[in-house]
């Protein structure tokens, strides 16, 4: 055999940008030799729509009118209709997934919707001992990495339901790529138990490869995660761990375990919720489920945005939930969790730098907003 297999590199192309777009574009410049002979084609063999496109039911909702105005990302209050979901069937493909590509190949060709590019190549016929082959795998990878709760399960967990209960495939075929994160290996055997692991950087030889449309989606968090068979489904797998215990009423999910969107004054704000009985929690400091049950126990979470909030999943109907925004970045997506959940949701704007992505938010505002006291 004197095929060849690239492996995909980390990072996926611009949204508007294809694979085929980058191999004509190197065709041109010759800037990547090791590209040459590759083309970019569509593998599939079997496209079929599962469902949609549908009016959305969350157009417009009234918990996004507060970031009318900002530089907040709407999703997925801004789009009238849903994307329709299909799913796309290979058979005889090279799969190699990573943190946050999918590509599919067989042979010098590989599938124009790969979210990642061959960049070093091997001969297959050299690796024919070392490649596993897979029967049957539904893939639920996106152009996310596992580590953000948020992606991992409004992406990741999401599709494996769905390929469950709209394209039929049995629990043991759904394939996920956890890359050893904690939380997405907890949640992962919660909600698909018996799901095949799929390593980082590996190929592996699939018979038959069964993906969503979501799964090539740039932007993640597809507005199926809203969907009501997949939170019911999510959601009880998710807390059947989690321990029921006595634990803070008030939680604060600090963000100083991360450098990206620093909030300059959080020390600030720590000191004064904590002088109002707040507790702080650095989420990444826990395990998974205690992670759950911290939220799952409070009648008040606040926090910056961030996969932290993911947590809101599971706080009971009710819970006062106060997001705090750096009004430049960012999505709605836990406006939307907080309809999943029923949680009594707030968000709140702070200022931002001239450069950066440095912010900083209003002390006062937030515990008057949050615990309707004010500092002296």
């Amino acid at each position: 055999m004197g095929v060849e297999l690239g492996l995909a590199r980390t990072g996926n192309p611009h949204r508007d940008l294809t694979v085929s777009k980058i191999l004509e574009a190197n065709r041109r410049t010759g800037r990547y030799p090791r590209l040459a002979g590759i083309s970019a084609t569509d593998l599939a063999s079997e496209t079929r729509v599962l469902a949609g496109p549908a009016p959305n039911r969350y157009h417009r909702h009234p918990i996004a009118a507060p970031f009318e105005g900002t530089g907040i990302h709407q999703l997925p209050f801004d789009d009238e209709m849903t994307e329709a979901l299909v799913l796309r069937r290979f058979h005889d493909v090279v799969l190699v997934r990573g943190g946050g590509f999918v590509t599919i190949l067989r042979g010098n060709e590989i599938d124009d919707a790969s979210s990642g590019i061959v960049m070093r190549q091997m001969r297959l016929s050299r690796l024919a001992d070392a490649i596993t082959t897979i029967p049957h795998a539904a893939v639920c990878d996106g152009p996310h990495k596992s580590g953000n709760p948020i992606h991992f399960i409004a992406d990741r967990l999401t599709r494996g339901v769905l390929l469950h209960t709209l394209a039929g495939a049995p629990a043991s075929v759904i394939a996920i790529g956890t890359d050893e994160q904690p939380f997405a290996r907890f949640a992962a055997a919660a909600v698909h138990p018996g799901h095949i692991h799929l390593a980082a950087g590996t190929p592996y030889r699939v018979e038959q490869l069964d993906v969503l449309s979501t799964t090539f989606r740039p932007t993640g968090h597809p507005f199926w995660y809203l969907d009501e068979t997949v939170v019911r489904t999510i959601v009880p797998r998710l807390l059947a761990g989690v321990p029921e215990r006595d634990g803070p009423k008030a939680v604060y999910l600090a963000r100083k375990d991360t450098s990206r969107r620093p909030m300059r004054n959080e020390d600030k704000l720590i000191a004064a919720l904590e002088a109002h009985g707040v507790t702080t929690l650095v989420m990444s400091q826990l395990a998974p489920a205690e992670q759950l049950a911290a939220v799952r126990g409070a009648g008040l979470v606040i926090g910056p945005h961030g996969g932290a909030l993911t947590h809101i999943l599971a706080a009971r109907p009710g819970t006062r939930f106060v997001e705090l925004f750096n009004p430049s970045i960012g999505t709605a997506s836990f406006a939307a969790l907080s309809l999943v959940s029923d949680a009594d949701y707030t968000p709140l704007f702070g200022t931002p730098e001239e450069a950066g992505d440095g912010w900083t938010i209003d002390v006062d505002t937030v515990l008057d907003a949050a615990l309707g006291r004010r500092t002296a």
